[in-house]
């Protein structure tokens, strides 16, 4: 059965006045939070997502799926406070961690940055190359040229034309 996109706006809406009652009932609202993202309604998807990770903190699909739209929105606080709320159920979880990472360096949080991803690269030294620009550039803007350099370096080896994706976003 296809709901109409008007529909899912008003069932949407009918449901951020209801509490989450169950993990169906989480599953379900998920997927109407992703419906409703194709159809242009982020905020009322930001809403029952945010209702999925009241109820279920930990939660990893709501968390994921939050995190990957603050990304695409580059609104790095939301990505900072979503990760340091996923780490305090899962504090060894490198995706949360580097996401933090990521988020904390856009944000101006160098060390914090330099923390969270150094950690991420000596646990999991294959890295993906954004992560390791990431760290590169809170190196430099800290004067650790050498460590810097290294981070730049493998960035480039694993995604040869990352700096010309990072010069366009930085």
């Amino acid at each position: 059965m296809t709901i109409l996109p008007e529909s899912r706006h008003a069932l949407a809406q009918e449901l951020c006045g209801r509490p989450v009652t169950s993990q169906a009932d989480a599953t379900a609202r998920l997927t109407l939070a992703k419906d409703l993202l194709r159809d242009g309604h982020d905020a009322l998807a930001d809403a029952l997502r945010d209702q999925v990770l009241s109820t279920f903190p930990d939660h990893d699909a709501a968390r994921s799926d939050a995190m990957a739209q603050a990304m695409k929105r580059a609104d790095f606080s939301r990505l900072a406070d979503l990760a340091a709320a996923g780490l305090a159920h899962r504090p060894d979880d490198l995706e949360l961690l580097r996401a933090r990472g990521i988020a904390r360096r856009r944000l101006g949080d160098l060390d914090g940055a330099i923390i969270d991803l150094r950690h991420v690269k000596q646990k999991n030294p294959s890295l993906d190359a954004l992560a390791l620009m990431e760290l590169g550039r809170a190196l430099s803007a800290t004067k650790q040229h050498s460590e810097a350099i290294a981070a730049f370096d493998m960035a480039v080896a694993k995604a040869p034309n990352i700096h010309l994706s990072c010069m366009r976003r930085s």
